[in-house]
Parts: structure tokens; C-alpha cells; sequence
């Protein structure tokens, strides 16, 4: 029996293959692209694998390495690194939606491409769920937009005890709970972040009367 296969039969897991260093090339000014930027980041780092962020104007001045961008289908820098890398154009695209390209050379390569900056963001939640389940190295070669336009939740909500539900009566204990937590802007990040994350885009607020 050889050393790896040693530790497994005493461990029951496999030896991790030595971490990587990532660029990761985007627009960080922009919030909604900056937001995707840090799941990528959080999912590589996850697997132990160092990210070095830079910003989009630096695409073209580093040399070779594993790189992960982040950029508008109209961005003529990015398009232009993209062909250099030998992967597949991107047609122009609608808003909300975006393309995942993969290139091997020099090295490997991921590209997130969107019609705005929605759609780089909900490309880039694609590629960090992506990279979380299948790890570095696999190739993600697709296109998606938007079948509906505008896509959200309807939140009844609670304020107090005056107005503790949307639908009255004050017998619900669940709504008397969660008073303290819609007073919580670390609610509300959550919530709105959770949304970005299941692609939804609006947020209805019903209560009792706006004053």
C-alpha cells in the first residue's frame, strides 16, 4: 500500500492538492459586481486558495497566471483579453444577463461577461456556486437572461405591537419575535443579499398604513 493511499484507509479523505493563486480582475466601485467579487473569493479561499484582488485596468499588463474576470460584454479590454486567451466571443447582451467563458491558455481562465452590471453580478454568483461545487480547474461555458424581468418577495411587515403583522391581530408569536430584527439593518443587508443571491430583484414592504 503506497502513502496516499495509507492516509486514506486511516483518514477516510484524500490529500488536498496544493492551493493556487487567483487574479481576480473587476470593477470594484460598482457595488453589485464588488458583491459577486467576494463570494468568488470566499468560495476559492474556501478551498485554500489565495485571491489577489486588481482592478480591470490591470488586465492587460499582467502577464500569465490563473485569472478570474469580472467585466460588461462592452468592455473592449476585457473582449479583447478574452479573444487573446483563445476563448469563444460573447454576442451582445440584454440586461440581466451574462455569459461564463473558460479559457486554458497561457493558463486557466474564467470569464464573467454581463449586459450590466446585473448581469455581471447574477454571473458571477453563477461562477462562485460553481467553483463551491466543482472546484477549480472544471470549464463553465454557458449563457443565460432573464425569463421575467422583475423578481422578488412580498414581505409582511412587523413594526411594533400596534402594527405587528399586515394581516392584524396581535396572536401571532412568530411576528411578536420578529419586531427586534426589522429595527436591524443587519436584517435588512441579509435579507437583501440573500435575495441577490436566489436572483431576485424587488422587494414588496406591505403594513397596515404608511403613517
Amino acid at each position: 500500500m503506497n502513502f496516499t493511499r495509507l492516509i486514506i484507509a486511516l483518514f477516510g479523505t484524500a490529500i488536498v492538492a496544493s492551493a493556487d493563486t487567483v487574479g481576480l480582475y473587476y470593477d470594484a466601485a460598482t457595488p453589485q459586481i464588488a458583491f459577486a467579487a467576494g463570494d468568488i473569493k470566499a468560495a476559492l479561499e474556501k478551498q485554500k486558495h489565495r485571491v489577489e484582488t486588481h482592478g480591470l485596468d490591470e488586465l492587460t499588463k499582467d502577464g500569465a497566471g490563473k485569472k478570474i474576470v469580472l467585466a460588461l460584454a462592452s468592455d473592449k479590454a476585457a473582449a479583447s483579453a478574452l479573444s487573446t486567451h483563445g476563448s469563444k466571443t460573447v454576442r451582445a447582451l440584454s440586461a440581466q444577463a451574462y455569459a461564463l467563458r473558460t479559457s486554458t491558455q497561457p493558463e486557466l481562465s474564467y470569464w464573467v461577461l454581463g449586459g450590466d452590471a446585473n448581469g455581471v453580478m447574477y454571473g458571477g454568483l453563477q461562477l462562485a456556486e460553481n467553483l463551491s461545487a466543482q472546484a477549480l480547474g472544471a470549464s463553465f461555458e454557458s449563457e443565460e437572461s432573464a425569463f421575467l424581468e422583475h423578481r422578488g418577495m412580498k414581505l409582511n411587515l412587523p413594526l411594533d405591537r400596534r402594527i405587528p403583522t399586515y394581516v392584524g391581530g396581535w396572536s401571532s408569536n412568530s411576528a411578536k419575535k420578529a419586531i427586534p430584527h426589522v429595527w436591524d439593518m443587519a436584517f435588512w443587508h441579509k435579507l437583501i443579499d440573500q435575495q441577490a443571491r436566489n436572483r431576485y430583484n424587488m422587494l414588496s414592504v406591505w403594513v397596515h398604513h404608511p403613517f
